[in-house]
């Protein structure tokens, strides 16, 4: 393995596609700042060449899809743990907004390039992804967690609507008082009915929505900063 110099940027590409795969190594190869390290066809292949030098690579772009759907994501997650020092950006067919949330959950990637023959983005993604990890201030960096923002509020609107949309106005009246902090007899003496009674309603709520316990839901709700919603 080449041993690291001062600005260069060295690169692993993991790609299943033979042609585009040689493509990007070509440019990688014309680009005086960067050094191929080594090219595989798999997440696995991708693994296991960061297994065997886990120092010797700064950058790695991976196909999103190889031997599975997630084969990339699934192997950036091990790469991180491996060495989190590690960039990877991602590479896609498509656009597909729930794909690049689940990448931009994944800590060890930092930007997503959109498969093409004209591999300028990809040349920008690198430099640009590597000048940004190496400054506090990150334009992408923001733009990363403003987006995972975004979709944790729409995860939030969607567990609301889903509850909320799903519980009988009794069953809303118990969660409220568990909010509270009253236990299943106290809410009992508190609705004047028999404590098997809350139970048996209790029991059939957390079966419709899919619990094992109330605290699950009631611990989903503060998390979820919902106490309002069932309070109004």
């Amino acid at each position: 393995m080449r041993m690291k110099k001062e600005n260069i940027i060295r690169i692993l590409v993991a790609d299943d596609e033979p042609i585009i795969r040689r493509s990007i190594c070509k440019t990688i190869r014309s680009i005086p700042q960067f050094f191929l390290a080594a090219d595989v066809s798999s997440g696995a292949g991708a693994v296991k060449f960061i297994e065997e030098h886990p120092f010797d690579v700064d950058v790695i772009l991976m196909d999103i899809a190889m031997d599975s759907a997630d084969d990339g994501l699934l192997a950036a997650k091990k790469i991180y743990e491996i060495n989190p020092e590690i960039i990877v950006i991602m590479l896609t067919v498509l656009e597909d907004e729930h794909t690049i949330f689940k990448a931009y959950c994944i800590d060890s990637i930092k930007d997503y390039v959109v498969k093409s023959f004209d591999n300028h983005e990809i040349v920008a993604a690198i430099q640009r992804s590597f000048q940004d990890y190496h400054h506090s201030s990150s334009a992408n960096q923001k733009l990363r967690s403003e987006f995972k923002r975004l979709k944790q509020s729409e995860h939030s609107l969607f567990m609301a609507v889903r509850i909320l949309s799903q519980m009988t106005p009794s069953e809303k009246e118990i969660i409220i008082l568990k909010l509270d902090g009253l236990s299943t007899r106290q809410i009992a003496k508190k609705r004047m009915v028999e404590e098997s009674t809350i139970k048996s309603q209790i029991n059939t709520m957390l079966k419709k929505l899919g619990f094992t316990k109330s605290s699950q839901i009631i611990k989903l709700i503060r998390e979820l900063k919902l106490e309002e919603l069932f309070k109004d």
